[in-house]
């Protein structure tokens, strides 16, 4: 219960997929093409909107896929959530929605398609080369955390209808689905909301004809047995910069929340500021090696974790050994004497860290709690098919969601506990052993991709021959023509639209300062606080800057936007201001 104007829906079904075929992907599309009840393609959308919802949205990731709604209210999200679930659960799946949405060839003989179009542009980026290559070698053998559940072009030429339809009966099954709600809305009404679709769920023959269930990812994460090193390119056209390194490990079990924090604020502690130890290494020093580092931890059976350098040199990555470099870093916050970990630094950092999280739990709660709701659904044991009431499923929730009294020990943590988990998780011998990408620009790389593709195109187009080019194009017309039937007026009219006095907006009082002058604006609190601030303001007076203050009931953290003409500036003072934006906050004050 999340106190807001606004209502989220979150529904996720945990996605496995042991193949690079991209079923999870397609099926993220393929749901918005309309449902048994409501089998027009749009129809979700154009209803959400009736129900003050800025449209519909949904995400595919290694192990999950998630739809999302919100709307203003708790009115119109009642009304939209049995159509938006009736899709989720019973969509059409057409064999046109899929020649459109997913892969098609045109009359042109070229390959084509929503799904194949956005993974062709991802699929020969930096980004996204260095991240396959990452989770192929750091998971050996059978994983399903090494597949692109966005799907691969080979792949997606390969894939059809059938193998979706196939797919989305194995994993979008009631036991499989989560459905939370974040926002202030009535419970009751909530489950009568869902009713019509339980009725669904229980009269079909389809879904009663399942075997059991069996939670995915339920299957040991493999580790390399030995330290990779792994030399990619990926095409660019300037080859002096641009590289990308990433270094990555097997992290620890999705329950041991304490470790997983700990080891977040020590990557933390390693490549944040211009002191960091990484830093200091790589980017503080002359000649530097890149331009940024960061990290990331996915959520997942076991964590995995992995630092990246960005904007490489070419030069300087030829004539240093990158690998070893970072190993000497971390080896020294490594050491056992706890010398290599500047306590006092790493608990600002962690106050830092507690000060963000109790500040997105204000700015930005449904994200916040629907993250741990979503991790929780796909890792906990209490969510899983055959737990018991009682499970730990709440008690791993809780931790979760109250991530400052974990932060709160880690206050309590010595220097050499600190170094003990570098080495535990990082450098030492009971470390997974790392796995090191190495991706360089590659102008020649690029041209060899661009021929290649150049060449399977033409003799596609030589396979297919003048009539067979003009079959697909025909196929591609009647998909079209089917999928874009009309939406029925009296359809979206049943929708009648919600009351928009019914919505609680948050309580703001504003007042505004100009020329010396308070004025409120808008508000129940707007004139106390006038009078206040002009009592506070007695003797110095009101500031001569004009300034809006904005009083929201409730808040604990202020924000400070601060607007600076820049009439006055040069040219080329102007053309400098980036660059000072940039450094302003890294350079030290002539006074504090």
């Amino acid at each position: 219960r999340v106190q807001s104007p606004t209502v989220h829906g979150y529904f996720a079904a945990q996605t496995e997929a042991f193949d690079d075929f991209g079923c999870p992907h397609t099926l993220e599309h393929l749901i918005f093409l309309g449902s048994e009840r409501y089998p027009y393609k749009g129809v979700l959308d154009v209803l959400a909107n009736r129900c003050f919802a800025q449209g519909t949205n949904a995400w595919t990731d290694t192990d999950h896929t998630c739809y999302t709604v919100d709307t203003a209210g708790s009115e119109g999200f009642l009304r939209i959530l049995p159509v938006y679930l009736d899709h989720v659960l019973f969509p059409t799946l057409k064999e046109s929605g899929f020649t459109t949405e997913v892969h098609h060839v045109t009359c042109e003989g070229e390959d084509a398609g929503v799904v194949y179009c956005e993974m062709q542009a991802r699929e020969n980026e930096a980004a996204d080369m260095m991240d396959y290559a990452m989770r192929q070698a750091i998971y050996p053998g059978k994983c399903s955390y090494k597949s692109e559940t966005g799907g691969r072009l080979k792949e997606l030429r390969e894939l059809n209808n059938r193998t979706v339809q196939g797919y989305h009966t194995a994993y979008y099954r009631p036991e499989n689905l989560c459905v939370f709600v974040t926002g202030v809305i009535d419970y009751t009404e909530l489950c009568q909301a869902v009713a019509p679709v339980v009725e669904s769920i229980l009269a079909n023959e389809k879904i009663k004809a399942l075997p059991p269930f069996e939670r995915p990812f339920a299957l040991p994460v493999p580790m390399p047995e030995s330290p990779i090193l792994k030399h990619i390119e990926f095409p660019a056209e300037d080859e002096g910069s641009g590289a990308v390194v990433k270094f990555a490990w097997s992290g620890p079990d999705w329950l041991d929340l304490e470790t997983i924090t700990a080891l977040e604020m020590l990557l933390t502690y390693v490549t944040q500021d211009a002191v960091a130890p990484l830093t200091k290494a790589l980017i503080e020093t002359l000649p530097p090696l890149c331009g940024s580092l960061g990290f990331a931890m996915c959520e997942q059976t076991k964590y995995l974790m992995y630092l990246t350098l960005k904007s490489v040199d070419c030069e300087q990555l030829k004539s240093r050994d990158v690998d070893a470099e970072v190993s000497a870093t971390l080896s020294t916050v490594a050491d056992k004497s706890g010398a290599g970990i500047d306590v006092e630094r790493m608990k600002s950092l962690i106050r830092q860290r507690r000060r963000s999280h109790h500040s997105d739990m204000e700015s930005r709660p449904h994200d916040a709690y629907s993250g741990q709701l979503i991790g929780a659904f796909l890792y906990a044991p209490g969510f899983a098919p055959d737990a018991k009431m009682g499970d730990e499923s709440a008690e791993s929730l809780k931790q979760r969601l109250d991530l400052a009294a974990c932060l709160n020990l880690l206050l309590e943590w010595s220097s050499t506990k600190w170094a003990a988990l570098c080495d535990r998780w990082l450098t030492g011998a009971s470390s997974c052993p790392r796995v090191t990408i190495i991706g360089t620009p590659s102008k020649a790389f690029g041209e060899h991709i661009q021929s290649e593709e150049t060449a399977r195109v033409a003799a596609q187009k030589a396979k297919l021959g003048e009539e067979g080019c003009k079959q697909a194009g025909e196929l591609l017309e009647a998909a079209e023509d089917e999928n874009e039937a009309d939406i029925p007026e009296s359809l979206v009219q049943q929708f009648k639209l919600p009351s928009a006095a019914k919505i609680d907006l948050i309580n703001v009082s504003s007042i505004s300062v100009c020329q010396g002058r308070a004025e409120p604006l808008i508000g129940s609190d707007a004139a106390q606080i006038c009078e206040r601030l002009l009592d506070c303001s007695a003797d110095a007076g009101l500031p001569t800057p004009s300034f809006q203050f904005n009083h929201a009931t409730g808040a604990q953290f202020v924000t400070c936007n601060l607007l600076l003409l820049t009439d006055g500036l040069t040219v080329q003072q102007l053309e400098l201001l980036p660059l000072w934006l940039h450094v302003a906050f890294e350079l030290p004050l002539a006074a504090s």
